[in-house]
């Protein structure tokens, strides 16, 4: 197996170790391999190996053990370990991420602690320094890291850095040991492999560009005129697609933000000024960059909230408790939970009464107390006793699992700089743009139509979305409202009749019936929406029913075309409906209605083509979808105004105080400031990010 070996002794290193080398090409070339685990699985169980070095490119291992032990003992039970079987039972081997995503040597450290290829620089209770390559010099794998880890119940706080290409782990030692954390940043390594870019992220434009653009135009104004066709040259290279996109819109006869664009570059040719022209781009592009980063992190606080989760369960079994990975636990198995424990599964409680939050999962706005026969869900925490809990669900199964593939497909819009998602709002105000700027060639000069021209319309607008969408799903979420659609918070404004379908699931019991009545008297309170109510009950007790609740009309349905025929009543006169309930098994009136809200009991399905969902089936957070459109709409009269008062103040002094392009372009950037500070308020106040 191993065809040559050499032995190098402790004073031959500075840390008083011992070295046994081991040369094997068929082996050691790749860590990955069977043939390598097998190698590790039996060499990891031989006392005082601290640290294996593999060298996949000459194809080696470097094994490095303790003085305690000397090499010449070390080799011999080195020799007898290879000699035997390889190992029936799991491994610590088999849970290393041994495949690296470039050549590099792979080290495997043996702690106390347990086995990892993560580096420990400095360990105290409750905090620990970790440090591997596969973060290092590596931004998008290290955010991964840490956004993944901020989401295991028992961390408290993690930082990782590819510049150094470590790791800072705060943990709670009563909830996390540091055996577990080193088995789960040793599973996060795994996911590095198929990383790619988020869509949030931003890198159209690097850093590095824009400076230099900056420089160039600078030294070409102010300093040596000689460099002024260079400066040129860049800024017709850099507009080349707009002057394309210019042409179809003239072509048209719509002239939009590229012929805006066009007639900038232009002008700015001809009055031979480049500074303004590279300082717009260079600030555009800062706060496209800024404003993506925090989006990115405001995404990730979110997720983090839904996703956080147990890795390790205690399953009950033969009489014991066993601490196994939650990996390994399946449906049928009996976990037990603790006080200040995360409920790791969804499942029925078998054993124990505790007071539980399932605020993220249910919606509920109280802690709730659990009995023997009810129902719990996955990331759902355990305040004041103790929980036997039967499996159902785990993993991907699971409630919470759902809301957050929900929640991170609605939060992560398409790839788009920040200019083009303000460009509808800027399309609107480009042919008087054009026409002012054209009247103030006429009556002033050069300057002036550049300072007409300046003002960027497009990038205070562009800070709605995502930003705001973020704002507002976080918002609906605290509320119990999971949304899908993002376009929903638009056209929920819109709904003049609400169709509430509870199907057969209309309970009795009056303390259900007094909340449902409170919830559609918050609906109703603007007096601008008419409620129905639809049931597959006889008409005598929906009538009752509806009586009780105070709703506007009744219609009894046995089928999903009469609830589609309903919809088309209140649609005929040009009406809007929202339909609340079951969309799954009702996907017609759901996909006929304006706005769909799902009300089945396992919520988020894929095939359920509801626009949003409520986890709570008593309506409580109905009015709050309502409230949430409301602050949308005002949100985006504010971004509006933001935007357009600092450009038209640049535009009445272009005519009246001879402003300059260069004023414009500060005052344009006065007004994004303003947006972004208002539309990133939410996160302050939350501490979610810092500016």
């Amino acid at each position: 197996m191993i065809r040559q070996a050499r032995i190098s002794f402790p004073a031959a290193r500075s840390g008083g170790n011992g070295e046994v080398q081991l040369d094997e090409p068929g082996i050691f070339t790749e860590p990955a391999a069977a043939s390598c685990r097998g190698f590790l699985n039996r060499v990891l169980e031989l006392e005082n190996l601290r640290e294996i070095s593999i060298d996949p490119v000459r194809g080696r291992a470097i094994l490095f053990h303790s003085v305690e032990q000397a090499s010449g003992t070390f080799l011999r039970r080195l020799a007898v370990a290879l000699g035997q079987p390889n190992p029936s039972h799991a491994s610590a081997a088999e849970s290393l991420c041994l495949r690296r995503s470039r050549p590099s040597s792979v080290s495997i450290f043996r702690y106390e602690a347990g086995i990892s290829t993560w580096k420990i620089v400095h360990s105290l209770p409750g905090r620990v320094r970790l440090r591997h390559d596969e973060i290092w010099r590596k931004y998008e794998a290290a955010q991964h890291i840490e956004n993944e880890l901020r989401a295991v119940h028992g961390v408290t706080q993690a930082s990782a850095n590819s510049h150094t290409g470590t790791l800072l782990v705060s943990y709670d030692e009563s909830a996390l040991t540091l055996r577990q954390l080193l088995y789960v940043v040793e599973g996060l390594l795994k996911d590095l492999t198929d990383l790619q870019s988020g869509s949030i992220a931003n890198h159209n434009r690097a850093v590095l560009v824009d400076n230099s653009n900056l420089g160039l135009s600078l030294m070409a104004d102010f300093v040596s005129p000689m460099v002024a066709p260079l400066s040129a040259g860049v800024l017709v290279w850099s507009n080349l697609r707009k002057f394309g996109e210019a042409a179809r819109e003239l072509r048209q006869l719509r002239p939009g933000p590229a012929t805006v664009y066009s007639a900038i570059a232009g002008l700015t040719l001809a009055s031979g000024m480049f500074f303004p022209a590279a300082l717009m781009a260079s600030l555009v592009n800062f706060w496209d960059r800024l404003y993506h980063r925090r989006v990115a992190t405001a995404q990730n606080h979110l997720l983090t909230r839904i996703r956080r989760q147990a890795h390790f369960a205690s399953v009950c079994r033969d009489d014991r408790h066993w601490e196994v990975p939650i990996d390994a636990v399946q449906p049928g198995d009996v976990l037990a939970v603790r006080s200040g424990g995360l409920i790791p599964v969804d499942g029925v409680v078998s054993s124990g009464r505790a007071r539980v939050d399932e605020r993220l999962v249910r919606g509920a706005v109280d802690h709730a107390w659990k009995e023997p026969g009810d129902q719990v869900y996955a990331n759902s925490l355990v305040f004041e006793g103790e929980l036997s809990v039967r499996v159902e669900s785990v993993g991907v199964q699971t409630r919470a699992h759902a809301i957050a593939t929900v929640v991170h497909a609605a939060t992560t819009p398409a790839k788009a700089s920040l200019s083009s998602r303000g460009e509808p709002f800027s399309r609107n105000l480009s042919a008087p743009t054009l026409a002012t700027a054209g009247l103030g060639l006429l009556v002033g000069d050069i300057n002036t139509a550049l300072a007409v021209l300046r003002p960027d319309y497009a990038t205070g607008p562009g800070m709605i979305a995502p930003l705001g969408t973020l704002e507002d799903i976080t918002r609906g979420l605290d509320r119990g409202i999971v949304i899908r659609n993002v376009d929903v918070f638009a056209r929920i404004g819109t709904i003049d009749t609400v169709l509430i379908d509870l199907g057969e699931n209309l309970r009795p019991d009056p303390q259900f019936l007094n909340i449902l009545a409170k919830a559609l008297v918050q609906l109703r309170s603007d007096g601008k929406l008419q409620i129905g109510l639809i049931s597959d009950r006889t008409p005598v007790r929906t009538n009752d029913l509806a009586d009780r609740l105070g709703v506007d009309f009744v219609r009894n349905c046995s089928s999903s075309l009469d609830r589609g025929a309903v919809i088309d009543e209140c649609q005929q006169e040009g009406g809007r409906v929202a339909y609340i309930g079951d969309c799954r098994r009702n996907d017609l009136a759901a996909r006929q209605a304006s706005v769909a809200i799902s009300l089945g009991d396992v919520v988020c399905q894929a095939e359920d083509p509801a626009d949003a969902f409520l986890l709570r089936r008593d309506l409580s957070a109905l009015a709050g979808l309502w409230d949430i459109s409301r602050q949308y709409t005002l949100r985006r009269r504010a971004v509006y105004t933001r935007t357009l008062i600092p450009n038209l103040c640049s535009v009445v002094g272009a005519f009246t105080l001879g402003f300059t392009g260069l004023h414009a372009v500060l005052l344009t950037n006065l007004g994004v400031f303003t947006v972004y500070r208002g539309a990133s308020r939410w996160l302050r106040d939350a501490q979610i990010a810092r500016w």
